[in-house]
C-alpha cells in the first residue's frame, strides 16, 4: 500500500476530497493506493486500486469511490465489513452457479443474515454514486469498474502469478505489462458472463434500472488505459514491487526473484 496525501498523488486525495463533499458523507481518515484492482472502505481508511484509477476516468473513478463512501454515517466500519462479507458471498455463489455447483451454506447464511442490513445501505450507496454523475452515467462507471477489475485480475492469473507460483518469478512492473497489453492485444476485452449481470444488479438495487438498461445488449466491453485518468505520481521500483506483491497475492515476507514485464517478453 503507498500513502496518497496532499504532497504525494495529490489529484487523487484532492478527487478524494470532493466526492466525499459531494456525497455528503465524511472523508476517510486516510488514504492508500494498492495493487488490487478494487476500492474499499477498511476501518476508516480507503484503498483504491491502481487498475482502476489507470482504466476509469477521474470521474468514473469518483463515482466508485462515493459508492464506497456512501454509507449511513451511524457504525459505518462495521457495516462496510458486513456488507463486503456478503458481495463476496454473492459473487462466490455466482461463480459457483456457473460452475453447475450449489452454493455453499456458509454463503447463503452470511447473505440471509444481511439481507436488511444491505436493504438499508446500500440504496444510500447507489445514490452517493448517482450524486457525483447521474443515474445513466453512474451505472456506466460501475459496469467499467467491473471490466477493468476482470480484465487485470485475468492477466495477472494467465502473465504473473503461475510463473510466482512455479518458479518464485514476478513481475515488479505488473500494472505497467497490463497497460501494455491492454494496448496492444486483445486482453482489454472482457466478455460478459450473464451471472455477472444478475450480481451487478442484485448488488445494486438503487441502479438496476439503468444496469438493466445498459446490460440488456451488451456482449462485451472494452478495456484500455483511460485518456482522462487520474494523474498520479511516477512510482518508484519499491513502491512498483510492494504493489505488484497486493496485486499478484504475494506475503511481504516471502523472498521474489523480480523481472520486469520487458524482460519476460525478451525471454519469450
Amino acid at each position: 500500500m503507498i500513502q496518497v496525501t496532499q504532497q504525494r498523488h495529490a489529484a487523487l486525495s484532492l478527487l478524494v476530497q470532493a466526492v466525499a463533499a459531494r456525497a455528503g458523507v465524511s472523508p476517510p481518515r486516510s488514504i492508500g493506493l494498492v495493487g488490487r484492482a478494487e476500492v474499499g472502505l477498511i476501518r476508516g481508511h480507503l484503498e483504491v486500486g491502481l487498475p482502476l484509477a489507470i482504466g476509469l476516468s477521474a470521474k468514473e473513478l469518483g463515482v466508485v469511490i462515493a459508492h464506497e463512501l456512501g454509507l449511513p454515517q451511524a457504525n459505518r466500519r462495521q457495516t462496510a465489513r458486513l456488507l463486503r462479507l456478503r458481495a463476496e458471498a454473492i459473487e462466490q455463489t455466482a461463480d459457483r452457479g456457473e460452475e453447475g455447483k450449489p452454493p455453499r451454506r456458509a454463503d447463503t447464511r452470511l447473505i440471509a443474515a444481511t439481507a436488511s442490513l444491505f436493504s438499508m445501505a446500500e440504496p444510500h450507496r447507489d445514490r452517493a454514486a448517482a450524486r457525483q454523475a447521474g443515474e445513466r452515467e453512474a451505472a456506466e462507471a460501475l459496469l467499467s469498474a467491473v471490466a477493468v477489475a476482470r480484465s487485470f485480475d485475468a492477466f495477472v492469473a494467465l502473465e504473473t502469478a503461475q510463473a510466482y507460483f512455479l518458479r518464485g518469478i514476478a513481475m515488479s512492473d505488473v500494472h505497467d505489462g497490463w497497460r501494455y497489453q491492454m494496448i496492444n492485444d486483445s486482453n482489454g476485452l472482457h466478455t460478459w458472463m450473464p451471472a455477472e449481470f444478475a450480481y451487478l444488479t442484485a448488488l445494486h438495487p438503487g441502479l438496476a434500472r439503468e444496469l438493466d438498461l445498459l446490460t440488456r445488449d451488451e456482449r462485451e466491453r472494452t478495456c484500455r488505459p483511460h485518456p482522462a485518468s487520474i494523474s498520479l505520481d511516477e512510482l518508484t521500483v519499491a513502491q512498483q514491487r510492494r504493489l505488484a506483491r497486493d496485486a499478484i497475492g504475494i506475503e511481504p515476507y516471502r523472498i521474489v526473484r523480480w523481472r520486469t514485464f520487458r524482460e519476460s517478453q525478451a525471454a519469450a
